[in-house]
């Protein structure tokens, strides 16, 4: 059967299974290396009505509770550290409450990009709300475990994801990842949402963000200072790219016009610094 295959059907099924792959990646990628993996309540967004409206929002409060205490399962070791064994519990349990009253004021994206970028925003929030509130952390400190939280679920999504792992390790030779990712940048704009610019740059790969859905929504909901624990992450997704360095000078956290995205080859870094120093 295989050996009646002409080469140009060859082709077209390279072609499709090609395009499978970069549906699966960047499904699988966010540019800005919060929550990579799509969780399955997002998915349910776009499945067919099979069942009443009411159902539907059932289930998929269902899968978000689902999704959170998946969360904080796999940082446990990072929570436990900073709140004690004895207290973990209660924390799950004060964080779930406070998620659970928060989401339903949170923003509603149509574009996928934006609802995967926003993913965290609601628990990031949660659990530093929880800390003040619950635990009588000081502002400072709070922050601290909400960074070391938010790095860490940043770093086990990416762990419990061997597809993930060597997709971004690709990224610095298959420059069609990087082309694929800055195509899933052009999408219709949300008020609330995310704003990409690719620039000219001599950057293996360059992006700007001119607006920023997490900054406005922590800054509507009076915690603009936890915004830097998500810029944070960013750099936990730079580890796992093999050959590249993230440089970034800028962030919209920090009152800045734009979050200046550039990604270098290892050797081109080495370079520069080498030239600052003479």
């Amino acid at each position: 059967m295989l050996s009646k295959i002409c080469v140009g059907d060859a082709q077209a099924v390279v072609k499709c299974l090609k395009s499978q792959l970069f549906r699966i990646f960047i499904r699988n990628l966010t540019i800005l290396g919060r929550v990579i993996s799509v969780p399955n309540y997002i998915l349910m967004l776009g499945m067919p009505k099979s069942r009443s409206d009411e159902d539907g929002r059932r289930e998929i409060k269902k899968m978000k509770k689902k999704e959170v205490v998946k969360r904080l399962k796999w940082s446990r070791p990072v929570i436990v550290k900073h709140v004690g064994e004895d207290r973990y519990d209660l924390f799950c349990e004060k964080t779930l409450n406070e998620f659970q009253k928060l989401e339903p004021g949170a923003p509603v994206y149509r574009e996928s990009m934006n609802r995967q970028n926003f993913s965290f925003g609601v628990l990031g929030l949660s659990i530093y709300r929880v800390l003040l509130s619950e635990f009588g952390f000081e502002t400072a400190r709070a922050f601290d475990v909400l960074n070391d939280f938010i790095c860490d679920s940043a770093r086990q999504t990416r762990e419990h994801s061997p597809l993930m792992r060597f997709m971004y390790s690709k990224m610095s030779r298959w420059k069609f990842l990087v082309k694929a990712a800055n195509k899933k940048m052009e999408f219709p704009y949300e008020p609330d949402g995310w704003l990409f610019k690719i620039p000219k740059s001599d950057a293996y790969w360059a992006m700007d963000i001119l607006q920023c859905g997490l900054v406005k929504y922590l800054k509507d909901q009076g915690a603009p200072e936890i915004c830097k624990a998500f810029c944070n992450a960013d750099y936990v997704a730079a580890e796992y790219m093999t050959g590249l360095n993230l440089v970034r000078t800028k962030t919209l956290a920090d009152g800045d016009d734009l979050c200046d995205f550039r990604y270098y080859k290892e050797r081109m870094v080495e370079k520069n610094e080498s030239n600052a120093r003479f």
